[in-house]
Order: C-alpha cells, then structure tokens, then sequence
C-alpha cells in the first residue's frame, strides 16, 4: 500500500510540475502573440513616420520578443511544429522589415507621396503577412497549451481523488481487521475464562 500510495503521490507531484511548465509556455505563447502585434504596429509607425526612434523602437522589441520566441519549449509534436512556424516567421519577418527598412533609409526626402504610396502598400502588405502568421501561430499554440493544462489537472485531480480514496480504504480495512482481532481476542479471553 506505501509503494502505490509514493507512485501515486509522485505522479501528483510530476503532473503538477507539467501543469506549472504549461502554463508558463502558455504565457509565453500569448505574449508572442501580442508581441507580434506590437510589432505590426511599430512598423507601420515606422514606415508612416520613416524616423529613427521608430527603427529603434522596432529593433529594441523585436529583440525581446526574438528572446520570448527562443525561450519556447514544447513535447508534443503539434506543439512543435507551431512553435518551429513561429521561429520561421520571426526570421522572415525581421528579413522584410530590414529590407524595407534599407529602402525607406535609402530613399530621399524629395520623393514625392504618389510615388510612396504604392511602396508602402506593398511594405505594409508584407509585414502584415509575416505578423499576422505569428498571431495566428501563437494564439493556436496557446490555445493548445491550455488544453493540455486543463487535460493535465484532470490527470492530477483524479489521483488526488484516488489516492484519497485509497487512503480511506486502507483506514477502512485497518480498523475492520484490528476490530475482528480485538474482538477474536476477547471472545477467546472469555471462553478461557
């Protein structure tokens, strides 16, 4: 009874530690996601406005979100391939903003707005595809993370339940056999006397 009520309690112990590392991917999953929106955002700032703390500003939260992205680890293979989606569409995303970001740095101040306009079109079109990849990704990836923490406090919930239950039976059969001891001890106590 000890060696199953230790395997239990440590399959407790090992859920809820699975459970903790879901939830901590599932936060960085959403992050991601949101993060990719700021980027979005942050071009567009910049291809509206073609300043340098823009670029700046781009560059500073592309490089966190680049850490959030790596800090990403996943087991299942569903998981993993989004999570490999993610990585890809960081990369190409960087790759698009720093092209269009050479050619907007390039570009001079005399052109004239018509001329930009369908540069920008196709800038934003661009990026927007790369970032709204990400937010796709992210956001599915998070979804499935949150139901692999549900799953998993389903899982640890019922051995909770079964180690609880199995405790009230092995209480429930120690005072049944000690009772009959006790009693079979009386009853021959008395019939030797």
């Amino acid at each position: 009874f000890a060696v199953i009520l230790i395997a239990i309690a440590a399959s407790a112990i090992i859920t809820h530690r699975k459970v903790e590392k879901a939830n901590e991917q599932e936060k960085i999953a959403s992050n991601i996601a949101q993060g990719a929106s700021e980027l979005s955002y942050l071009s567009n700032d910049y291809l509206i406005y073609r300043e340098n703390p823009q670029l700046k500003r781009w560059q500073s939260r592309f490089a966190s979100f680049s850490n959030q992205v790596a800090s990403l680890n996943v087991e299942k293979p569903e998981q993993q391939v989004l999570v490999r989606n993610i990585k890809a569409n960081e990369q190409r995303l960087k790759q698009v903003f720093d092209s269009v970001a050479s050619a907007v740095g390039g570009s001079s101040e005399n052109r004239s707005t018509a001329l930009d306009l369908p540069f920008l079109q196709v800038s934003w079109s661009r990026m927007a595809v790369q970032s709204q990849g990400l937010v796709a990704d992210a956001s599915r990836l998070s979804q499935l993370l949150h139901q692999q923490m549900v799953q998993l406090r389903e899982t640890r919930t019922m051995l909770i339940y079964f180690m609880v239950g199995l405790f009230g039976a092995l209480l429930l059969a120690s005072y049944l056999l000690t009772y009959r001891h006790i009693l079979k001890s009386i009853a021959t106590l008395q019939a030797g006397a």
